[in-house]
């Protein structure tokens, strides 16, 4: 829950990190993938939890799922419709010049 905060806190501000940015913390790209998994997972396990789901929103934008991250973020909105972050990012991967991050491992 504390990194889903201080990603909320981020995005909130202002647009998040790129593969390029993230993937200079792992030597191995399988490793995300790895984690990108698991956080997957623990969503799928629990899909009451809105924080776990708006940090997998996150880095299906990072790995260049928008779609994917689209209906993460859509969950959480229909949950808690007055998220004016998570609204707004739904509201920015609508619009068709929506910048992609790019996942290149």
């Amino acid at each position: 829950e504390t990194a889903a905060s201080i990603i909320y806190s981020v995005l909130g501000g202002g647009p998040g990190s790129d593969w390029e940015t993230i993937g200079a913390y792992y030597a191995n790209p399988q490793a995300y993938l790895n984690q990108l998994s698991s956080l997957s997972d623990f969503v799928a396990r629990n899909p009451d939890r809105n924080g776990p789901r708006f940090l997998l929103a996150y880095h299906l934008l990072v790995v260049g799922r928008p779609d994917a991250a689209y209906a993460q973020l859509a969950e959480i909105l229909q949950r808690n419709p007055q998220d004016q972050v998570t609204a707004s990012l739904m509201q920015a991967l609508s619009q068709p010049s929506a910048p992609e991050m790019a996942y290149a491992p």
